[in-house]
């Protein structure tokens, strides 16, 4: 097959939810088939990771998404009543790009990542045209709307409204929808009326996360705690405040020699004041999580809003690590509670799940084979990419295209 990666980000490095998923599809795509890929990027730093992708693929090219902050696309996204994304990631050279590459490299499909990406996507394109979606950004930004303070509690729930509909209305450009999330799969099966709606559940590469030896299991080493994501993403933002202020502190005098790092990008200023107090580490971007993991016990995912599927819980997994969330921080995953993982809903109960693993050796040992036999049963890349492989062979196969394409 002849493949077009569409993507709202270049691929790599494999550190946010989004590259992981990405770049462990896409290189294993390249495996076996012939891959092109044009992207965003949103800092000139971004572009020196552009000749990793390039070794992969036959070709790649990224495109400047907009600002963050932009008067003038907020005043266009008014006048065209779509979503500020929308027209944040819309790249009019971009857009010209890809009816240029169908044609000129005979792109048999092409594969979009995320509404940002699949606003490229016109629906009169001569290919297969696949629509992956790992989660439903509308939902996301309702939830955020609901526990939001102002400004953001008056402009989010039309901003989250447009976005839906704007969600809805791509669905219909596309001839099959993947969705890495079981629920959210049902929330798209009942908003479709024409293209196939398929649950795709995301992967774990069980290769570069093999489990990890559980460090300084009677020593006081062996009490830290984990929490890791990018702190710029305002979900894990909330998250963090949460942890610091009404979890940990019922933690911390239970557990005295206990540490707790945040781990990631971005951390806001009010984060970093709270870095060497009380057992607190706040470190920004590192070079390589795994050290992290290593001396980790407990793997904290404390998220409030959110949509799709955390990647981070899967890897943390992986390593060897088990992992206390919220709901919605497990959310679209089919997890066993009390077995696979420990799902709290208040700062009392998380911290007494945390406490309780700090503890008991034997029973974070328990959580951690449980978790790995599920990883390597539902959720091992090279077998869910193979059988994704397969599926855009028989699609293709089967797609009613127009003569000479």
């Amino acid at each position: 097959m002849r493949i077009l990666f569409v993507l709202p980000q270049i691929p790599y490095p494999p550190e946010s939810g989004g590259r992981i998923v990405t770049w462990n599809m896409l290189r294993r795509f390249a495996d076996k088939h012939e891959c092109w890929v044009t992207c965003l990027y949103h800092h000139p730093g971004e572009l020196s990771a552009l000749p990793v992708v390039r070794e992969q693929v036959r070709e790649i090219a990224a495109f400047r998404a907009g600002p963050r902050l932009s008067p003038w696309r907020f005043l266009r996204s008014l006048l065209e009543n779509k979503p500020y994304k929308a027209v944040r990631f819309r790249n009019a050279k971009m857009a010209a790009y890809i009816q240029e590459i169908i044609r000129r490299e005979r792109i048999e499909v092409i594969h979009a990542q995320n509404f940002y990406a699949a606003q490229y996507v016109t629906g009169h394109e001569p290919c297969l045209r696949v629509h992956y979606k790992e989660n439903i950004e509308g939902l996301v930004m309702a939830r955020y709307a609901e526990i939001a303070g102002p400004p953001w509690s008056w402009t989010l729930p039309l901003e989250a409204w447009r976005t839906l509909n704007f969600e809805r209305r791509l669905l219909s450009r596309f001839h099959h929808i993947l969705s890495i999330s079981n629920i959210e799969t049902e929330v798209l099966q009942h908003w479709s009326t024409g293209p196939q709606i398929t649950y795709c559940p995301p992967g774990v590469d069980l290769e570069a996360h093999p489990l990890l030896p559980i460090a300084y299991k009677n020593g006081a080493a062996g009490l830290n705690v984990l929490f890791a994501g990018t702190m710029s993403y305002p979900p894990n933002d909330r998250a963090a405040r949460w942890l610091l202020d009404e979890i940990w502190p019922l933690v911390y005098p239970v557990c005295q020699r206990a540490t707790l790092s945040i781990v990631g990008h971005g951390p806001r200023p009010w984060l970093l004041e709270r870095n060497g107090k009380q057992g607190v580490e706040v470190t920004g971007s590192v070079p390589d999580m795994r050290p992290y993991y290593e001396k980790a016990a407990v793997v904290v995912l404390p998220l409030q809003i959110g949509g799709g599927v955390k990647l981070k819980l899967l890897e943390a997994m992986a390593f060897g690590r088990p992992v206390v969330s919220t709901p919605i921080g497990a959310e679209g995953l089919d997890l066993k509670r009390g077995r696979e993982i420990e799902i709290a809903e208040s700062a009392v109960d998380f911290a007494k799940r945390i406490v309780e693993l700090l503890k008991d050796v034997e029973r974070r040992e328990q959580f951690v084979n449980n978790a790995r036999k599920m990883l390597e049963r539902d959720h091992n890349w090279d077998q869910l990419v193979t059988a994704q492989i397969a599926n855009y062979e028989q699609w293709l196969k089967d797609a009613e295209l127009p003569a000479g394409s």
